[in-house]
């Protein structure tokens, strides 16, 4: 039986939400924006998906946006703020997810300056690191909830009262946060990125939360879709797959976190029992379903493969454009050295993994690293 502990990448839809989109595939096929029958049976479904979702985030239905995904509610939120307006200084943290770190870049291309604030070893930064950052001309503070790679969880209510004071808008990533824990949105967020996919929703759908009182220049421009905020028809099906897993958090949640980190915690503490070396990335509060180890001694690329030629599916680091494994950027930018980087794993669970699978999981990772070090020493010693 092959075992999934990938969750950060991608999780399996949840099959509630699965029968939701298979009805409205087969049975509403309507555009939302049509005025007739078909078309407003769909646009009673928006609307019911979009009050869902903005009843379980607690802001207004107009401020929930839908998207294609994390990357473009990050892209909307970053460029619709700064496109076409005077360059200034962009606040933000070397331990980004791409959405974040590449579009920041196109900015500075652009014209404006940005400060990457460093996580340290504590693997985020801190509400004092942000307070003494803020410059007289800053446009935006741009942050993650929780690092995907991690699980560290950045002080999102310390800063958003920081912004908020300063007048300063402030972008959240939260696309590793949503389906994990509660949370409130902050009235210092301005705006929240989403993406369906990393909460047992479909690919391909996601949403950002955008204060009503935020201007943005839209990102796709077209027809009056999204209030105006994002053109094109609207992706139903996708969309009503995401409020149903949406719906669901409220009977899921909190039970479906505390065993996440139950059971992450057992992993990794096998793990720590069981084998020497082997040290976890991130000394800040994690979220509960992510744990990132370091095995000295052993490649990380050569432990991915291994441990799923045995039938586990977890992570290394970023793929680069030539498709070769590289070392996290990062755990690079926290100060985690190249060695450590590059024998570093990212086990990442959801609500459907099972105690039975974690025991499992476990007992390979022991045998397979055991393994992998006897075969460096070997070599190690014919070379000698």
């Amino acid at each position: 039986m092959k075992i999934y502990l990938d969750n950060s990448a991608s999780t399996p839809i949840d099959p509630r939400a699965l029968d939701q989109m298979l009805r409205d595939l087969k049975e509403h096929f309507g555009n939302p924006s049509s005025s007739h029958s078909f078309g407003q049976d769909s646009r009673r479904r928006l609307l019911q998906a979009r009050q869902i979702i903005a009843s379980y985030l607690r802001v207004k239905p107009n401020e929930v946006i839908f998207t294609s995904g994390g990357t473009e509610s990050m892209n909307l939120a970053i460029r619709g703020l700064l496109e076409g307006k005077a360059k200034g200084h962009i606040l933000t943290s070397s331990a980004e997810h791409a959405c974040v770190y590449s579009t920041v870049k196109l900015m500075e291309a652009d014209g404006h300056r940005a400060t990457y604030l460093s996580p340290g070893l504590w693997g985020a930064v801190t509400p004092e690191a942000v307070q003494a950052a803020i410059q007289s001309d800053t446009r935006l503070i741009v942050l993650t909830a929780v690092n995907n790679e991690t699980g560290v969880k950045t002080d999102i209510s310390a800063i958003a009262a920081i912004a908020e004071k300063a007048g300063v808008p402030f972008l959240v990533d939260g696309v590793a946060l949503l389906g994990k824990e509660p949370f409130t949105i902050q009235s210092g967020v301005s705006a929240m990125g989403f993406s369906g996919h990393k909460f047992h929703a479909p690919k391909g759908i996601g949403l950002v939360f955008i204060r009503s009182s935020l201007k943005l220049r839209p990102l796709l421009s077209g027809g009056d879709q999204e209030f105006g905020r994002r053109g094109g028809t609207e992706n139903l099906s996708g969309i009503i797959g995401l409020a149903e897993a949406v719906r669901l958090l409220d009977s899921e949640l909190p039970a479906a976190s505390q065993q996440m980190f139950r059971l992450r915690d057992k992993l990794e503490n096998t793990l720590l029992q069981e084998l020497s070396g082997v040290a976890v990335n991130g000394q800040g509060p994690r979220i509960g379903n992510i744990t990132n180890l370091a095995f000295s001694g052993v490649e990380g690329e050569t432990l991915l493969a291994a441990l799923d030629m045995e039938g586990v599916a977890v992570s290394h680091g970023s793929a680069c454009s030539s498709g070769a494994l590289e070392p996290s950027r990062i755990l690079l930018n926290m100060g985690i050295s190249m060695e450590a980087a590059r024998s570093s794993i990212r086990f990442s669970l959801s609500r459907f993994t099972t105690e039975d699978e974690i025991n499992r999981c476990a007992s390979i990772v022991v045998r397979v690293v055991r393994r992998l070090r006897e075969i460096v020493l070997r070599r190690t010693e014919n070379k000698a």
